[in-house]
C-alpha cells in the first residue's frame, strides 16, 4: 500500500420454496394388484411403505439442492473455491511457486509470508511473517518495515520491490519468499498475498472494525477520499481502514509510526476473524475471491482453522525486525531506508520464532548489510504480552482466570 455476526450459518438458512415447481402435467398410476382366487387368503404386500420411504430420501435431496442451489446463488466463487482451492498468486502453479523454498523443519510448526500490494499491485508495502506454533497454539508476528534495506541488485534496495523485481518466467512470490529464506533465514511454508481491494472487502464484510487510532489526524485512501480521525477508538469502514493502515505523515517517525499504529488495527481485525462465524468465512472467501491470493488448499486452510481453536488474543503476540531509519546512499542515491540491526535480529528470530529448531541462527547467516555506522535504539517495541493491549485487553489473561473458575 503506498505512501501517496453472528450472522446466520448459510446452511442453515430457511428459504421460501414456491420457486420449486411440481411436474403437475404427469399422472402417477398404480398397478392394479389382480387376484385370481387361487390364493384369496394371502394379502398382497403393499408398496405404500417403500413409496413413503423413497418420497422421504427425495424430500431430503431436494432440500439439500435447494439449499447448495441458494448458497451459490449467493456466493457464486463457493463452488471454485470447494472444488478448486483459492486462487494461487499470478493463476500460477504452486509447485512452481514453491519451487526451492525452504520450508519449516518440523510439523509442529508453520510459517506464513502475508503481504498487502499497493495500488499498482507491484509493491508489498505490507510485509509479515506468522510463526504459528501448532503444538503450543501460539502465533508470533514478525513485521518487516517496507524500507528494510534489501540489497543492491533491487532497483530502490528495499524489501518492497523484492515482490516486482522477478524477471521474465520466475514467480513473483517464489522470489520474495526465497529472498526471506535467504536474506532473513527463515522458513515459509505458505503465503497470502492480499490486494487494497480484498483489504477493504474483508472490513466493509465484517461490518467495520473498531480499532484505536493513536493520534487525531486526516488521512486519505488510494480513491483519494479523506476522513478524519479523533484520537481514540474509531469504528473503520473499509475505505478508513485503508486510509488507515497506509498513512504515516502524521507520525513524528513517519514509516515506523505506521508500523506502530497498524498493531492496533491488525490486533482489532484478528479479534473480529476469531468470532467469525461459517457464514461470515464463506462471505469473505466469496467476495474477495479474485483479491486475495494463497498456496493453500481447502483442505489445508480448515486443517489450520480447526489447529487454532482455543486461542486467545493473549497467545498471539507483534515484533518487528529490529534496526533504525536514516537517509544512506548505499547505491549511490540517498534515500530514506530502515538499516536492520543484525545481532538483535538474530537473538529476536532464535527465541519467538525458532521455537524447535536445533540450529540457531547467527549474523553471518543474515545476508542484509547493516547501512548505519552509529547505533541507535530501535524505535519498534518487542514483547510478548500479547495482542489484547492493542484492543482495550491488557487484563485479557486475569479476566479469563476469572471466568473459568
Amino acid at each position: 500500500m503506498s505512501d501517496n455476526r453472528n450472522s446466520r450459518d448459510i446452511y442453515s438458512s430457511s428459504r421460501p420454496r414456491s420457486h420449486v415447481k411440481t411436474s403437475s402435467g404427469r399422472v402417477r398410476t398404480q398397478k392394479k394388484v389382480q387376484n385370481d382366487g387361487a390364493d384369496s387368503g394371502r394379502r398382497p404386500k403393499s408398496s405404500k411403505g417403500k413409496r413413503v420411504a423413497v418420497n422421504a430420501v427425495l424430500s431430503v435431496v431436494l432440500v439439500l439442492c435447494i439449499g447448495l442451489t441458494a448458497v451459490c446463488i449467493k456466493y457464486p466463487n463457493l463452488p471454485t473455491i470447494l472444488l478448486s482451492g483459492m486462487r494461487s498468486d499470478n493463476g500460477e502453479d504452486v509447485q512452481q511457486q514453491m519451487e526451492d523454498v525452504i520450508k519449516s523443519p518440523t510439523e509442529d510448526v508453520s510459517y506464513f509470508l502475508i503481504t498487502g500490494t499497493d495500488l499498482s499491485g507491484d509493491l508489498t508495502d505490507i510485509i509479515m511473517v506468522v510463526c504459528f506454533n501448532i503444538k503450543d497454539k501460539t502465533a508470533n508476528i514478525l513485521q518487516i518495515p517496507r524500507d528494510t534495506y534489501i540489497g543492491s541488485d533491487i532497483d530502490s534496495g528495499k524489501i518492497n520491490a523484492v515482490y516486482e523485481s522477478a524477471k521474465d518466467g520466475q514467480s513473483r512470490i517464489n522470489v520474495m519468499m526465497k529472498r526471506i529464506n535467504d536474506y532473513l533465514g527463515l522458513p515459509i511454508d505458505h503465503y497470502a498475498v492480499v490486494s487494497i481491494s480484498a483489504f477493504r472487502k474483508i472490513v466493509d464484510v465484517l461490518g467495520g472494525i473498531d480499532v484505536e487510532v493513536p493520534i487525531e489526524m486526516d488521512a486519505n485512501d488510494t480513491e483519494e477520499v479523506w476522513y478524519h480521525y479523533e484520537k481514540g477508538w474509531n469504528h473503520l469502514n473499509g475505505g478508513m481502514a485503508e486510509a488507515f493502515v497506509r498513512h504515516r505523515d502524521s507520525y513524528v517517525m513517519g514509516d515506523l509510526g505506521r508500523v506502530q499504529a497498524q498493531r492496533n488495527f491488525y490486533a482489532a481485525f484478528i479479534k473480529e476473524m476469531l468470532g467469525m462465524s461459517l457464514g461470515e468465512m464463506a462471505s469473505v472467501a466469496d467476495k474477495c475471491y479474485n483479491d486475495i491470493a494463497t498456496d493453500m488448499s481447502v483442505g489445508q486452510l480448515l486443517s489450520y482453522a480447526s489447529a487454532a481453536k482455543g486461542m486467545s488474543m493473549e497467545t498471539i503476540s507483534f515484533y518487528a525486525v529490529p534496526g533504525q531509519p536514516g537517509y544512506y546512499s548505499p547505491q549511490g542515491v540517498s534515500r530514506s531506508y530502515y538499516s536492520i540491526h543484525k545481532k538483535e535480529y538474530v537473538e529476536l528470530i532464535n527465541e519467538y520464532f525458532m521455537p524447535y529448531s536445533d540450529e540457531p541462527l547467527t549474523v553471518d547467516d543474515i545476508k542484509i548489510k547493516e547501512l548505519h555506522t552509529e547505533y541507535e535504539p530501535s524505535y519498534l517495541t518487542n514483547d510478548k504480552t500479547g495482542i489484547g493491549q492493542y484492543v482495550g485487553e491488557e487484563d485479557a489473561s486475569s479476566t479469563a482466570s476469572s471466568n473459568s473458575d
